[in-house]
């Protein structure tokens, strides 16, 4: 591949993702979308994963799982929510754009089966309470996920420790809470609205970037996914590139080995072609310009001529003329 090919590129392309017709493939292997089938189980995620589902069930503390954009913490989750024991009532909410106390609780309370029309605060909490104890004398166990939780406004945010502060008969906590965000999230545990909640312990999760591996198995592992032949244009050079570029970080991945599919279309043909049709028409319509051309030409010469007692041998020459010109290439 030239090198003109394997350059990648530093914004995001628009270009369609016709490579996947081209390269006979089932789906974009580098889409934003997240499929389940498109998790690799890097050594580092994997063990992020087990610690998650281990707190889940023994654990106590508020969970964090700190990551910057594009650090895989979207599929995480989701990879969480699959692996879930179905003795855990799981809500999720995605905190993303921003979403109010008010908003939240009524997530919460939609996905958990619980009533939420014309409840206090305080009523909402004690109706809350009781419904997580319920579960738990049922051997069930109430989780709550937020994703882009340093999104959330500092007093949604209290609210949501104050369900981590509910507990049992036994001191037990009846919600169990994992946060997902930027590390933007730590600075507003800082706020003063929140002192009275200093005292939560909290568990801290970093993601952190693959190794030059891990991102050249990431990468096969989604193109197998997607049934990609293999070979060009990802050559070992290509992925190189891409794990120095990228540092490592799922998403900046994605969006670079995408790049690298729409650079390695051929479009010379397609060129070709384009150019060859341009020339035709171009042809075409010079062709038609002059057959006009001495087409006028003939009836201006005839008026012109008409007096003229050599009328008939004008005629003769300009029609001679004329058959020759519509022979031009």
């Amino acid at each position: 591949m030239s090198h003109s090919t394997t350059k990648l590129y530093k914004t995001n392309s628009t270009a369609s993702s016709s490579y996947v017709v081209h390269y006979d493939m089932t789906r974009e292997p580098f889409a934003d979308a997240i499929e389940d089938d498109l998790f690799y189980a890097e050594p580092g995620r994997q063990q992020k994963l087990d610690i998650l589902l281990h707190l889940t069930q023994y654990g106590n503390e508020l969970v964090l799982v700190a990551g910057p954009p594009g650090s895989g913490k979207t599929t995480l989750l989701q990879q969480y929510s699959l692996k879930a024991l179905d003795t855990w009532i799981v809500a999720r909410i995605d905190a993303r754009g921003g979403i109010d106390e008010r908003k939240l609780l009524q997530q919460l309370f939609h996905q958990m089966n619980m009533d939420f029309q014309g409840a206090t605060h305080s009523e909402l909490f004690e109706r809350m309470q009781h419904h997580f104890d319920t579960l738990q004398h049922r051997a069930l166990q109430a989780v709550l996920l937020i994703d882009n939780a340093e999104q959330l406004p500092v007093t949604a945010l209290k609210h949501v420790l104050e369900m981590v502060m509910l507990t049992n008969a036994d001191n037990k906590p009846l919600l169990r809470v994992i946060l997902f965000g930027t590390r933007e999230l730590d600075e507003h545990f800082h706020d003063p609205l929140l002192g009275s909640h200093t005292h939560i312990v909290r568990h801290n999760i970093d993601l952190l970037p693959f190794a030059q591996t891990h991102t050249t198995h990431y990468v096969l592992h989604r193109l197998s996914a997607a049934n990609f032949a293999g070979g060009k244009p990802f050559t070992e050079a290509v992925l190189q590139k891409i794990h120095k570029q990228s540092v490592g970080w799922p998403g900046e991945i994605n969006r670079l080995a995408h790049n690298v599919f729409i650079e390695s279309l051929p479009t010379t043909g397609i060129a070709q072609g384009n150019v060859s049709n341009l020339n035709k028409v171009r042809a075409a319509t010079t062709l038609t310009g002059i057959v006009l051309l001495a087409t006028l030409l003939f009836f201006q010469d005839e008026f012109n001529a008409w007096p003229s007692v050599n009328l008939f041998r004008s005629h003769c020459q300009r029609l001679h003329q004329q058959q020759y010109l519509t022979k031009l290439p």
